[in-house]
């Protein structure tokens, strides 16, 4: 199975904190980490490199979150993700 993608501000930032983050999703039964590696001044952009993302690595879940994230995720956090694909 594919990692996902997920899109968010991040909680507690200092610079550029309004920009959108984009990373992998890792997860396993109670807990989750959000391992970012590129940060967009939109959500558009970011969602836009998700899907490129998926065009060179294939077929993948994405989802997004209206509220900034941390790094950890609780599975509450995570089972409250909107899932775009």
């Amino acid at each position: 199975m594919a990692v996902p993608i997920l899109i968010s501000k991040q909680k507690g930032r200092k610079i550029f904190k309004d920009d959108y983050l984009i990373g992998w999703l890792r997860k396993d039964e109670d807990k989750g980490y959000w391992m970012t590696w590129c940060g967009f001044s939109s959500k558009e952009k970011a969602l836009k490199c998700a899907r490129e993302q998926i065009e060179e690595k294939g077929e993948r879940d994405i989802f997004i979150s209206d509220e900034p994230l941390e790094t950890f995720l609780t599975l509450e956090q995570i089972n409250n993700l909107k899932k775009l694909n």
